[in-house]
């Protein structure tokens, strides 16, 4: 009796056995990016701007998913069409920020605050010290925590409040060039 082959030894596989395998995700991706676009139509547009801003961050985050799957073997068209989804998401995330530009000169710090405070939480969050301390010192515990978000908290946002202007330079810049 043959065993089967663990997954990471297995034969590199095609665009149609990837799409088979990741279909929900997919079309999961598909229909929030169509949402995306369909939110800036929406009759009161001030609110149609951050539905579509949650729609667009759901995409990202889908993509994201996806593009984790992808064999780092795989076949000449599965390439191709990772290359062409991740640019097509990144022109999408492109065009949201230049379509909404005066809106993200004052608030692009907000994304970007939020996925740098994820970034240094993780490890906090994963070695459980925090949790220890808690379960061993409830004040203690507590209050640790909330100093430990507190500092994360302001540390993204000055990371935040300057990776922003530079970005949001770089994109007036862009935009100036385009008209």
């Amino acid at each position: 009796m043959m065993k089967n082959k663990p997954r990471h030894l297995k034969q590199p596989k095609d665009l149609s056995d990837f799409i088979k395998e990741n279909i929900t995700l997919i079309t999961s991706l598909g229909v929030f990016t169509a949402l995306t676009g369909f939110a800036n139509n929406l009759a009161i547009k001030e609110i149609g701007i951050f539905i579509s801003f949650g729609f667009l961050t759901i995409t990202v985050l889908i993509w994201l998913q996806l593009w984790a799957k992808f064999p780092p073997d795989g076949k000449y068209l599965l390439r191709v069409f990772e290359s062409t989804l991740a640019l097509t998401v990144f022109m999408v995330v492109i065009y949201w920020l230049i379509y909404y530009r005066d809106i993200w000169n004052s608030v692009l710090f907000l994304p970007i605050t939020t996925i740098i405070s994820f970034i240094l939480s993780y490890p906090i969050r994963k070695s459980n010290v925090v949790d220890k301390i808690l379960r061993s010192h409830p004040i203690l515990g507590n209050f640790l925590r909330y100093i430990i978000a507190i500092l994360i908290i302001g540390i993204s946002l000055v990371i935040s409040i300057l990776i922003a202007e530079k970005v949001n330079s770089i994109l007036n810049e862009a935009i100036k060039e385009f008209r």
